[in-house]
């Protein structure tokens, strides 16, 4: 926990010059009861979307979530590769209020809670799970450290840093391994966790700047470890 409270101390307030997510415009026009920004893409844009989605979708009939979920997912998040009655299962399996959260689908499932409620779940994916490994490294003051599993990547820095991280620190008896299906309930906790020194902000606040800082972070942990360890 300190690893992450000391750099969340540092890089919190940085959020607004650190973000940055365009939206196509062919993405905007499915969702177009929200007041997009003039300017595109940035922090203060994607907390207001995800405000307009929560309150939509509690607003919401049962074909209408389906929609939603399907826009978070695959317009605006970019995961095309989800068969639609993948997304329709996870919409009825939240439904009932219990339910599983494995670390396969967490990219996806994630980003329909983050709609579901925006201040009690925060979207996983490759870059928060590598952001969140490379802090660790980073900010060493930390006993334990905990390893959060690893999502694909197709971005090329996020998928070196797997490669060397894997190679590198995975092996090192230091590193607690949180276990695979329980990634995502830890990962939660954490984030609440931190609300308490950092109250006025929200869990997705924390999640924007591990995915906002995520290449960086991933190449100056693999830099700092390569000078601590040279013959590596």
């Amino acid at each position: 926990m300190n690893a992450f409270i000391q750099f969340f101390g540092e890089h919190l307030k940085r959020l607004p010059t650190t973000y940055e997510w365009a939206v196509r415009p062919k993405t905007k026009a499915g969702l177009p009861n929200f007041q997009w920004h003039p300017t595109s893409g940035t922090m203060d844009e994607c907390i207001a979307m995800k405000q307009h989605l929560t309150t939509a979708w509690n607003e919401a009939e049962d074909n209408e979530r389906q929609r939603l979920a399907h826009w978070i997912v695959a317009d605006w998040g970019g995961v095309r590769a989800n068969n639609p009655t993948t997304v329709a299962q996870y919409v009825s399996n939240f439904a009932g209020g219990t339910f599983n959260t494995p670390l396969k689908g967490v990219a996806s499932y994630s980003k329909i809670l983050s709609v579901i409620n925006c201040l009690e779940y925060a979207i996983y994916d490759a870059r928060v799970a590598a952001a969140l490994n490379a802090v660790q490294v980073l900010y060493n003051s930390t006993a334990q450290p905990r390893y959060f599993a690893h999502v694909p990547s197709r971005n090329t820095v996020i998928k070196n840093f797997i490669s060397w991280f894997a190679k590198n620190e995975l092996g090192k008896p230091t590193w607690e391994r949180i276990p695979y299906d329980a990634t995502y309930t830890e990962y939660k906790q954490l984030l609440h966790d931190l609300k308490n020194h950092f109250p006025t902000y929200e869990v997705y606040h924390f999640e924007m700047v591990l995915f906002s800082m995520a290449p960086c972070l991933c190449e100056r942990a693999m830099k700092v470890a390569t000078l601590h360890y040279p013959d590596k």
